[in-house]
């Protein structure tokens, strides 16, 4: 397993259902050390925690999920709804002149898919999530 499903599991009381909502900024929140970390795939180091996030998707097709606007080094994985598959992975992209975390991905419409959020080694701050 390329994801530490215990720490999906005993995140999964507190995660946000953000529906099937879509859009620039959609999600903020902080990373801090309250929350267990996911083992990201695309990551040879340690992340120190994670959020985790629900999201629906609205429909089937190709969709672009960022940490764009974020004020620390991010890690982004979306993961399947079991909490057990890392479906794609994303630690350092560069989007004009910032480096953020992005991956595209092919969904289903009406799939439930989860979203982690991490800090880079221990890294931690406020992150903006965006999905089109």
């Amino acid at each position: 397993l390329s994801v530490n499903p215990a720490a999906v599991v005993a995140d999964s009381a507190g995660t946000t259902d953000l529906g099937d909502a879509t859009g620039a900024s959609m999600s903020t929140g902080r990373v801090d050390g309250s929350a267990p970390a996911v083992d990201h795939q695309c990551t040879s180091g340690t992340e120190s925690n994670s959020v985790t996030l629900r999201w629906t998707a609205p429909s089937s097709g190709t969709f672009t999920f960022s940490t764009l606007g974020s004020d620390f080094d991010t890690v982004l994985s979306v993961i399947d709804s079991a909490g057990c598959t890392e479906l794609a992975c994303s630690d350092d992209v560069q989007v004009g002149t910032e480096s953020t975390s992005q991956v595209e991905l092919d969904v289903t419409g009406g799939q439930g898919y989860l979203i982690a959020i991490s800090g880079y080694g221990t890294e931690t701050g406020s992150y903006v999530l965006n999905i089109r």
